[in-house]
C-alpha cells in the first residue's frame, strides 16, 4: 500500500498539481485508513463489474440450440360424404323424376300421367316418377339445384336454361304435326301492302329485309308480350333488318290481331302463329267476321322455326339413364297407347318425338336476342 502511495505521489508530481491524482493524494494522506479501504471496495467493485460483463458476453455468444421448425400435425376430420342423386337411380328409392310445368291442378296431372309412367318404367325396367309444377320459377330453381333429371320446356324456358347451362334438349315434340312453327304478317287488304305470300302454293315469295321494309314507321298489332309468334319474333325479324316502328298495340291473343285488323285504326298491321293454323277461321272469329278472310292477308311468313314442347336432361344425369329413357320415349310414341298416354300426361297433343341437340334453336335464339328480350323474364313459355 505504501508503495502505491509514493505511485500516486510520483503522478502528482508530475502532473503539476492539475490532475484529480493531486487531489486524491490529498484526501488520502488525510484520511490514510479511510482511502486503504476505499481502494479495496473500489477493486472489489471493478471486478464484480467486469464478472457481470463477462457473463453477460457469455450469455449473447453462446450459440443457442437450433429448433427445428417440424409441421403440425393435424388429424383427419371424418367427412360425411353427401348422398349422391345419381346413387341407385332408377329404383323405389331414388325414382328417375320427369317435371313439367302445368296449368292446372296437380293432383289431375299425376293421375293423367300414371299410365304413361307405368308403361315407361315397364319398358325401361327403371322406376319413374311425374312431378308437375304450377309455378314455372319454381320449377327452373330445382333445375339448378337438380331436384329431377328430366323436364319438358316451352321454348323460352328452355333457352333460359341453356343460357345457365342447367339443362340439354334430347327430344322435340311433333304437335299437331309440326315439329316447329312460324310466325306470320297480317294486314287488311285496303291498307296496299305488297303481299309477298302465295296462299295456293303456301310459300312465302320475298325474303324478310324486302317484305318487311314496308312496315317502317307503321303501328303493329302483337298479342302477349311472352308470344314469341304473335310478338317476340316478328320483333326479332323488324330489329334485325333495322325497321322502326310505332309503338305496339298489345291485344293479348291471335284472335284480337285479326279482330283489330278488320276494324283498323288500331293498328297497321299485325302477326300471329304460322302454319299451326289460321287465326281468320277459328270460331272466335268466323261468327262474327264471316269474310276475315278476305278482307285480312298474309302479307309475308317466316321459317318454321319455333320449336314445339322439348324434352331437355338436366347435367350430371348418366349417359345410360339419357340414353335409355330417350329410346324408351320414341319407341313408345310410336304406338296408339303411347301416344295417348303421353298426350293425356302433358295434356299437350303429340303426334311424335325427334332427336334433337342446342342447334335445333339457332334461329329462335337469334330472333329472341335481335329483339332484345331476356328468356328467365318470360319463364313458362
Amino acid at each position: 500500500m505504501i508503495n502505491l502511495l509514493y505511485f500516486f505521489d510520483y503522478l502528482n508530481h508530475y502532473k503539476h498539481k492539475q490532475a484529480i491524482w493531486y487531489q486524491f493524494m490529498n484526501f488520502s494522506r488525510k484520511y490514510q485508513h479511510f482511502s486503504i479501504r476505499f481502494l479495496i471496495w473500489l477493486t472489489l467493485l471493478l471486478v464484480f463489474q467486469y464478472s457481470l460483463v463477462a457473463c453477460t458476453a457469455e450469455e449473447q455468444t453462446t450459440p443457442q440450440p437450433k429448433i427445428e421448425n417440424t409441421p403440425t400435425i393435424t388429424p383427419t376430420a371424418t367427412r360425411i360424404p353427401t348422398k349422391d342423386p345419381n346413387l341407385g337411380l332408377g329404383t323405389s328409392e331414388n325414382p328417375i323424376k320427369i317435371a313439367y310445368i302445368i296449368s292446372g291442378d296437380p293432383q289431375s296431372a299425376l293421375q293423367s300421367s300414371a299410365a304413361f309412367i307405368s308403361q315407361l318404367s315397364n319398358e325401361t325396367n327403371l322406376v319413374y316418377e311425374f312431378v308437375p309444377y304450377q309455378n314455372a320459377t319454381e320449377a327452373f330453381e330445382d333445375l339448378r339445384i337438380q331436384k329431377f333429371q328430366f323436364i319438358w320446356l316451352q321454348p323460352l324456358t328452355y333457352l333460359a336454361a341453356e343460357e345457365r347451362e342447367l339443362a340439354t334438349p334430347i327430344l322435340v315434340s311433333n304437335h299437331f304435326g309440326l315439329y316447329r312453327y312460324g310466325t306470320q304478317i297480317f294486314a287488311n287488304i285496303s291498307s296496299n301492302f305488297m303481299v309477298y305470300f302465295d296462299p295456293a302454293s303456301s310459300t312465302t315469295t320475298s325474303n324478310p329485309d324486302v317484305a318487311l321494309n314496308q312496315l317502317e314507321g307503321k303501328r303493329p298489332c302483337w298479342t302477349d308480350p311472352s308470344s314469341l309468334s304473335g310478338t317476340i319474333m316478328p320483333s326479332g325479324y323488324l330489329a334485325m333488318y333495322g325497321i322502326h316502328t310505332q309503338p305496339p298495340v298489345f291485344v293479348q291473343n291471335h284472335t284480337s290481331v285479326i279482330r283489330a285488323l278488320y276494324i283498323k285504326e288500331i293498328c297497321d298491321f299485325g302477326a300471329t302463329f304460322g302454319y299451326s293454323g289460321d287465326p281468320r277461321t277459328s270460331s272466335g272469329v268466323i261468327r262474327d267476321l264471316p269474310d276475315a278472310i278476305e278482307k285480312i292477308v298474309v302479307i309475308w311468313r317466316s321459317e318454321p322455326n319455333i320449336p314445339s314442347l322439348n324434352l331437355s336432361v338436366a347435367q350430371n344425369v348418366p349417359e345410360n339413364i339419357t340414353l335409355k329413357t330417350k329410346s324408351a320415349l320414341i319407341f313408345l310414341i310410336r304406338t296408339d297407347e303411347g301416344k295417348k298416354n303421353l298426350s293425356q300426361a302433358l295434356s299437350y297433343d303429340v303426334q311424335d318425338l325427334l332427336e334433337i341437340n342446342a342447334q335445333y334453336y339457332n334461329d329462335v335464339r337469334d330472333l329472341v336476342k335481335a329483339a332484345d328480350i331476356v328468356p328467365y323474364q318470360h319463364l313458362g313459355y
